[in-house]
Parts: structure tokens; C-alpha cells; sequence
């Protein structure tokens, strides 16, 4: 899981994995919610909630369907 960011609009790309992720996966972003001061930026995906505080630098893990296999698989 991770973020791809452009800072050049789309000219390149970097990948921004959560801390506690070792590697990139894909997840389409289907949310983008900024804070009222626009300091904390959220992404919300199929699988995932990530927060970032630093304007997308690095991203913390809020909720992962990864996180948790058992728990669902037992739910559906």
C-alpha cells in the first residue's frame, strides 16, 4: 500500500509507503479529505485509511483491511 505524489504535475512520480510497510502496492485512492487548516491530509482507499501531517511527505496507517485478515475473512 502507499501513495504515488507528483510535485512537478505529473511529470514524475515518487512512492510514499506508510511507516511499518516494507513494500509499494496499489491502491486506487477513492477519497482525498484535507483538515479545515488543510495541515492533515487523509486518503482513503478500497483497503486502506492513511493520514499525513507533513503535506504527503511520509503517511501513518489509520485502518488497513490488511491489518486485520482473520477478523474479516470471518465476517464475509
Amino acid at each position: 500500500m502507499g501513495i504515488l505524489q507528483s510535485e512537478d504535475g505529473g511529470k514524475s512520480w515518487k512512492a510514499r509507503i506508510p511507516k511499518g510497510i516494507e513494500t509499494f502496492t496499489f491502491d486506487m485512492v477513492k477519497r482525498f479529505a484535507l483538515s479545515a487548516d488543510s495541515s492533515v491530509w487523509y486518503a482513503y482507499g478500497d483497503k486502506d485509511i492513511l493520514r499525513s501531517e507533513d503535506r504527503g511527505q511520509t503517511w501513518d496507517i489509520l485502518f488497513s483491511t490488511s491489518l486485520f485478515p482473520d477478523f474479516l475473512q470471518q465476517r464475509l
